[in-house]
């Protein structure tokens, strides 16, 4: 299944139908015809335009059909797969997709996070020096981007990155700031407008929504996403949790991360993305661990990978968060886009790993899965320790430092998990001759004080 956004071009003149399309493999690949792909769209719901807007399914693009306006993301798939659910991000809502007849048999709106409720604060400007995460009467869409699927007792949940996007073309743009001057609020609804613009006034808001009575000025304030990840019913569509301001206060208590507290992915800039979607998760996957349900969530700004234990829809807990950025400059792993779990079956070293793939810096971020079930947690560890491998990438010889007080031995794995090689690694420089090795990634595995590590390396 692929999701096929269809955004409009620049001049928003052609606006392509968004849809999903449904390719039958099962013949194989090779033998793959134009006869095998289906393609469902949303021209039967051309007709609904009036009551869709009205449930709260954003269609506003200029002239645009209701299969114009909609704009698939991301697809998730039910264990049995007989349904698929799409995120429609720009839209705020997911349609339900039925494998067996390829239609898309609903359209589920999401409604909005109020951010004047007490657990549902947000850092909301860029500037000053302080975080600030506090309650203000606005409200964001939660517009999400990846969404996954999992199933409890029988029923199934969706698990939605909430992090919201608007529509920026030359032929039409919907974004805006809370202090413009033309983004006139109501007087009798926002009586202290003038202290809400100079205090939050850059926060980022659309000029789609929020002029209720149509009277040229706005009587609710919405901003993109929700800064959140939420779980929701997949049958009904209705909101079972939201992690309210979890994500931001993470960051905020962290003993380092705190420092460049909602930067962007492309600079270690104080608070740089309060005005816009904080943190901004993007990518989500959901695995078991033993008799526990966890999500793993790419934050797509800051980076990292935050993990939820969400064997309790209605009562998630925040389990762990690790980040590979550097602090004290600018570099690392940046800008987490995709996520994928691996488990332990089909993983390389033989232990389930989480990849987070990095779209500004353009790396893969690997992560080890320890599970402890006695206690219900998971958490993820980054593959490094005393041992240090260099020159990586390499041709012919790798130099192993083991800066720790142990021997231990050296289980080199290739990309589909066979052991190619193996060494004893004394607590001194060691080299080992790899000449021999195709070109590739590879794994290396090995034990330190009990844990199993695990390093990348790439032979050139």
């Amino acid at each position: 299944l692929t999701a096929n956004e269809g955004q409009p071009d620049d001049d928003y003149i052609v606006d392509p139908e968004g849809s999903i399309t449904i390719v039958d493999i099962s013949g194989g690949v090779a033998t793959v015809a134009q006869s095998n792909v289906t393609t469902a769209d949303f021209t039967s719901y051309n007709a609904q335009l009036a009551s869709l807007r009205a449930a709260g399914v954003r269609i506003f693009g200029p002239g645009a059909t209701v299969a114009q306006d909609m704009e698939p993301e991301y697809i998730t798939i039910s264990d049995d797969d007989q349904t698929a659910w799409v995120s429609c991000q720009e839209n705020n809502a997911i349609a339900v997709l039925d494998m067996a007849t390829n239609t898309i048999t609903q359209i589920l709106p999401l409604g909005s996070k109020d951010y004047s409720l007490v657990s549902n604060p947000l850092d909301a400007t860029d500037q000053g020096s302080e975080i600030e995460i506090a309650n203000y009467p606005i409200k964001g869409f939660y517009m999400p981007d990846a969404l996954a699927q999992y199933e409890i007792n029988g029923q199934t949940y969706l698990i939605t990155a909430n992090e919201g996007d608007a529509r920026e073309y030359n032929g039409y743009e919907e974004t805006g700031r809370l202090g413009d001057a033309t983004y006139q609020l109501d007087s009798a609804i926002f009586p202290y407008a003038n202290a809400l613009k100079a205090n939050i006034g850059r926060i980022n808001i659309t000029t789609a929504h929020g002029d209720t009575d149509n009277d040229g000025d706005f009587d609710e304030i919405y901003t993109y996403g929700a800064r959140s990840i939420s779980i929701w019913n997949a049958t009904t569509g209705v909101l079972v949790w939201d992690s309210g301001d979890e994500l931001e206060q993470v960051i905020k208590n962290h003993p380092t991360l705190s420092a460049i507290f909602n930067a962007s992915n492309s600079n270690n800039n104080f608070k740089n993305r309060s005005d816009d979607k904080g943190p901004e998760p993007e990518g989500v996957t959901v695995a078991k661990i033993g008799n526990e349900t966890y999500a793993f969530v790419a934050l797509e700004r800051i980076g990292g990978c935050i993990v939820y234990n969400v064997t309790n829809p209605t009562s998630p807990e925040y389990v762990d968060y690790i980040n590979t950025r550097t602090i004290a400059t600018y570099g690392g792993d940046n800008g987490s886009e995709g996520i994928i779990y691996i488990d332990s079956t089909n993983s390389p070293n033989g232990l389930p790993i989480v990849i987070l793939a990095n779209e500004v810096s353009s790396t893969l971020s690997i992560f080890q899965v320890t599970d402890n079930t006695a206690v219900g947690v998971a958490s993820i560890e980054k593959a490094t320790s005393n041992m240090t491998f260099y020159p990586n990438p390499t041709s012919n010889i790798l130099y192993v430092m083991n800066n720790s007080n142990q021997t231990t031995k050296l289980v080199i794995y290739n990309a589909v998990g066979v052991t190619v090689q193996k060494q004893d690694i004394t607590t001194s420089l060691n080299a080992m001759d790899i000449a021999s090795l195709p070109a590739g990634i590879y794994f290396a595995n090995y034990q330190e004080g009990g844990v199993t590590h695990t390093a990348k390396l790439i032979k050139k």
